[in-house]
Order: structure tokens, then sequence, then C-alpha cells
């Protein structure tokens, strides 16, 4: 065997070594592009201006013994005046941006999935009259992406959904 061909044959071991290990390095490079994206999300969610909406919604005095789907529903019907829409709609941008992170391959679906399962899914649960209110009023697409990834998660084989009965 001549010497050309085996220098030959050792260049291209080592020409699919260096590319098959440059994919490597890229795949882990998105890989933890995806995981730094996730755990923005759950740093912004984590900052408490989030976790404060619902509760004090409730504490307001004009909504005592009335249920968080009706006075979402009612904030959605009245958005320009109502000033507790300000903050749900905070609420529900955040989990739209969210969901279209994920669903366009942005960020980790299993980390956000891990954290914000229960919260994505017990917002859109109390939302969801309001919602479809909003969109029949305003807007046939908004926060559908939101709708899309509730729907995803929750088919789920290893989670069940007990939706309430409206009153």
């Amino acid at each position: 065997m001549p010497i050309y061909d085996i220098i030959s044959i050792t260049s291209e071991v080592i020409v699919m070594y260096v590319l098959t290990f440059a994919v490597f390095i890229y795949i882990k490079s998105q890989r933890q592009k995806k995981r730094a994206v996730s755990l923005e999300f759950v740093k912004r969610w984590n900052d408490g201006r989030y976790q404060r909406v619902f509760s004090r919604i409730l504490s307001d005095p004009r909504n005592h013994d009335r249920d968080i789907r009706d006075i979402l529903s009612d904030a959605a019907m009245e958005w320009e005046s109502d000033t507790n829409f300000n903050d749900i709609e905070s609420i529900w941008n955040f989990f739209e941006e969210l969901s279209i992170a994920i669903l366009f391959d942005e960020a980790d679906e299993e980390i956000a999935k891990e954290y914000f399962l229960y919260s994505l899914t017990n917002t859109y649960r109390v939302s969801e009259r309001a919602l479809y209110s909003l969109r029949n009023s305003n807007g046939k697409g908004l926060y559908l992406n939101m709708e899309r990834l509730f729907g995803k998660w929750t088919s789920d084989k290893e989670f069940t959904l007990v939706r309430e009965v409206s009153k």
C-alpha cells in the first residue's frame, strides 16, 4: 500500500473525527442556549411581580366572594377601563412569550414544562372564558400559542386535567 493512500485514509479519518466533534459541540451549545432561555423565563417568573397579580385582584373589595373566572371575564370585556386587566395581561403575555419560545424550539421544553406546567395550566384554566371573550371582541388570534402549549402539555398521558364545571 503506497504511503499516499495511507495519508489519504488517515486525513479522511481525521476530517470525519473533526466534523463529528464540531457537530457534537454545536448541538451541545444549542442545548445550552435553550436551557439558558428557559432559565431566564424561570428567573422572570420568580421576581414576584407575576405571583402577586391574582392575589391582589382577589383581595380587591370589589371582587369579594366572586369567582376568579368571572372577574377575569369582566376585566377582558372592559379591558380599556379595568385596572386589573393590565396585570392580568402581563401574565398572559408572559405565558404567550414562553409558549412561542417553546413552540419554535428556542427554549428547553423539558425544563419549562417541569417548572411551569402547574402555573400555565391553572392560569389558562381560570382565564379561558376571559380569553374567549377577549378574542370575540378584539381578535381571533390572541393568546393562541398559550392555548396550543396548554393543549400540548395537558394531552400528555402522564397529566390529567380535571376541568371545573362553570357555575
